[in-house]
C-alpha cells in the first residue's frame, strides 16, 4: 500500500489483479486498493464466492482500509440462459446499479487466446468477447471509480 500510494499521483489507474481465491494475495491487494471491480460468472458456485469475498471486503473496510468499496460489477462468460439472468437478479438485489451495463459473453476465442499467449484483443479482436471488452472498457473509463 505504501508504495503504490507513492506511484498514485503518475498514474490514472493502478491495476491489481488477483486470482480468485481469498488467500493473503487477495487481502494484501484489498487493504492496498481503494476501489474494487469484482468480475463474476453467473453461475451459482461464483455467486456463493461473491457473497464470501463481499464479507471479507466489508471486514476489510471497516477495520484496515476505510475507503475501500465495490465500484462494480463485471458479468463475465454471459450466455442468454435462464440460470445467468437468475443469478444476476440474486447480484443485481446486493449490489443494484454497479453491476456493468455491458456482459462479456462466453466465446471459444477467450478460452483460446492463453494458449497462444495472447489477449483475446490481440488473437481474436473481431470476436464478440474482444467487443465485448472494448465496450466495457469504455464504460469503465466513463465511470467515476
Amino acid at each position: 500500500k505504501n508504495i503504490l500510494d507513492e506511484l498514485k499521483a503518475g498514474y490514472d489507474y493502478i491495476i491489481i489483479d488477483t486470482p480468485p481465491a481469498l488467500g493473503l494475495v487477495t487481502i494484501n491487494a484489498l487493504t492496498a486498493a481503494d476501489s474494487v471491480i469484482i468480475s463474476i460468472c453467473a453461475e451459482t458456485l461464483p455467486l456463493r464466492g461473491l457473497v464470501m469475498l463481499d464479507e471479507m471486503i466489508g471486514d476489510i473496510a471497516q477495520s484496515i482500509n476505510k475507503g475501500l468499496h465495490v465500484s462494480g460489477i463485471i458479468i463475465a462468460k454471459y450466455n442468454r440462459r435462464k440460470l445467468d439472468n437468475a443469478v444476476i437478479e440474486a447480484i443485481r438485489e446486493k449490489y443494484g446499479d454497479k453491476i456493468y451495463k455491458t456482459y462479456v459473453r462466453t466465446c471459444v476465442s477467450a478460452a483460446e487466446a492463453p494458449t497462444y499467449r495472447q489477449s483475446v484483443l490481440d488473437y481474436a479482436p473481431g470476436s464478440t468477447v474482444a467487443e465485448d471488452y472494448r465496450a466495457l472498457a469504455k464504460e469503465i473509463d466513463n465511470q467515476t471509480i
